[in-house]
């Protein structure tokens, strides 16, 4: 498996380990903007959630919700980026 995480710039961030980068370019999608607008109104109210879109032949397709990625159990990412995607979520406690 190889892993790219980019920011909602479309920087390419340093979060997985060596050998799970790719060498690859990705070309921006051209509706990055458009599909960052859709996922955060689809993410409203949730404390976390990857939401999956696609952009093919300029359509964006709705892929699927994850909740929990790899199960929780993520083990291809640096330590640096587990404990800042970490503290980028707040979980409340519900009475």
């Amino acid at each position: 498996m190889r892993l790219d995480d980019f920011d909602l710039n479309w920087n390419k961030l340093d979060y997985s380990l060596p050998q799970y980068k790719s060498n690859k370019e990705f070309k921006k999608p051209a509706k990055l903007k458009e599909m960052i607008r859709i996922a955060s109104e689809l993410s409203k109210g949730m404390p976390f959630v990857r939401v999956d879109l696609y952009e093919i032949n300029q359509k964006i397709y709705f892929g699927e919700f994850t909740f929990s990625p790899a199960a929780g159990l993520i083990k291809y990412y640096n330590e640096e980026a587990l404990q800042h995607l970490g503290s980028l979520i707040e979980i409340k406690k519900e009475r």
